[in-house]
């Protein structure tokens, strides 16, 4: 019976330390294109690495003739030709192996960076960046997203932090563009200049309804602050747009949406998905303090308190 007991014990433990480990590594991004040079011995390939993770190894089943330092992140491989597994390493990722085939007398360029997830991205500590204008109505865009119209004379994009460049243009004024480095919360005044031989096509703007389950989230387009759910949105470019949609107590979510020239489309019933579970604390005497990581969240009993 204590020999089960230890048993079970052991492998709960090793369970648990193996969804640890997994859920801390890192995974690679890795992409291979064929370069238009050749290689000095045709009966070899040639690989040519770039990555800033350091100390990568790299292993084949062919095996790798030679690896060479060529400077900081960069690496060149020299491989026999032909299809082979292809395996990356470094200490704190998951190991990347693919089958790739490497021709006789080609090289190759290699670029491993550190794959972003979404969530992660979407979860990214995020900033905001209000453009205040001398008139109303401005369309504004980040670097080469859609335009979105600006709500009177404020667009506030909502961005993890990074460098971008935000367009502005509106009809009869001369266009402007500015360069910032996002890393704070700020405001900055765009003063646009009137020139009514500056003319934009008329274009029939398009509207979005978003809809979610349940209702309350924040909705920005494009990086711009548009409104909280359920909501409609107008003066949209034709185009494509990135949806994405955040609320206290659940995951954000990110998607995307075409609109034709003029077009109503809605997004009905986006539903998110609940980040929280239900804590019920029931005690003997009754009215005690109770402290959730340290902060106090109210006397027992307490019964199914979204946490």
């Amino acid at each position: 019976m204590i020999k089960r007991i230890l048993r079970k014990t052991l492998l709960l433990t090793l369970l648990l330390s193996l969804a640890v480990t997994q859920e801390t590594l890192n995974e690679f991004e890795v992409t291979i294109t064929q370069m238009d040079q050749g290689v000095t011995f045709p009966n070899m390939s040639k690989v040519l690495v770039k990555s800033s993770v350091k100390n990568l190894t790299f292993d084949s089943n062919r095996g790798i003739l030679k690896v060479e330092i060529t400077g900081e992140g960069e690496w060149k491989l020299t491989l026999d030709p032909g299809s082979q597994r292809f395996e990356i390493k470094a200490e704190g990722f998951l190991s990347y192996s693919e089958r790739h085939n490497f021709k006789a007398g080609k090289a190759y360029e290699c670029r491993v960076s550190k794959k972003i997830h979404e969530l992660a991205q979407l979860d990214a500590n995020l900033f905001e960046v209000t453009f205040r204008f001398n008139t109303d109505n401005v369309y504004c865009s980040k670097d080469q997203s859609t335009p979105v119209m600006s709500i009177g004379d404020l667009a506030i994009f909502k961005l993890p932090g990074g460098e971008y460049t935000f367009s502005f243009t509106k009809d009869q004024f001369k266009p402007a563009a500015r360069s910032v480095k996002v890393d704070q919360d700020m405001s900055i005044d765009i003063e646009l200049v009137k020139d009514t031989s500056q003319r934009l096509p008329y274009v029939p703007p398009g509207t979005v309804n978003v809809e979610t389950e349940p209702t309350g989230a924040e909705i920005t387009i494009n990086g711009i602050k548009a409104g909280i759910s359920n909501a409609t949105i107008t003066n949209l470019a034709a185009g494509e747009h990135q949806l994405e949609l955040r609320k206290d107590l659940y995951y954000p979510y990110a998607g995307k949406f075409e609109l034709k020239e003029g077009e109503i489309k809605t997004l009905s019933k986006i539903v998110l998905t609940p980040r929280f579970g239900y804590l019920t604390v029931n005690s003997h005497p009754e009215g005690a303090r109770i402290y959730l990581d340290g902060t106090y969240i109210g006397d027992s009993p307490i019964q199914k308190k979204q946490v």
